[in-house]
């Protein structure tokens, strides 16, 4: 019937523009990680992936960073392969829900640890 296929139209449309927006969104706040990562002398991949790596030192320096970003409300996991030599790796990521004052929130958070 013709008001469920405009139901469907309206929908999908809908659905398109708002995904266009979340991906604009999620492009934005993934170029903001990773510059304000470089601004705090982290090295972390080029590539556009919502997900970023750095590494602070020593596996103490980065438990201890860890530990402290966890006092302030902050979660970037903290990854340790299986070696003896692992330094760990924080391993963090953004979506396009996370608002730009809690991504700021995060980097005045680190800037003040590191």
């Amino acid at each position: 019937p013709p008001f469920i296929a405009s139901t469907l139209h309206n929908s999908l449309q809908r659905g398109v523009i708002q995904s266009s927006k979340r991906r604009e969104r999620l492009i934005s706040l993934t170029k903001m990680m990773k510059s304000e990562l470089r601004e705090l002398g982290l090295k972390t991949n080029s590539n556009k992936m919502p997900i970023a790596s750095f590494s602070v030192g020593n596996y103490q320096t980065s438990l201890k960073l860890y530990n402290n970003l966890l006092e302030k409300g902050v979660w970037i996991p903290l990854i340790r392969y299986p070696t003896p030599d692992s330094d760990g790796v924080f391993r963090m990521s953004v979506n396009a829900e996370h608002k730009e004052t809690q991504v700021a929130y995060v980097f005045n958070t680190l800037n003040s640890l590191i």
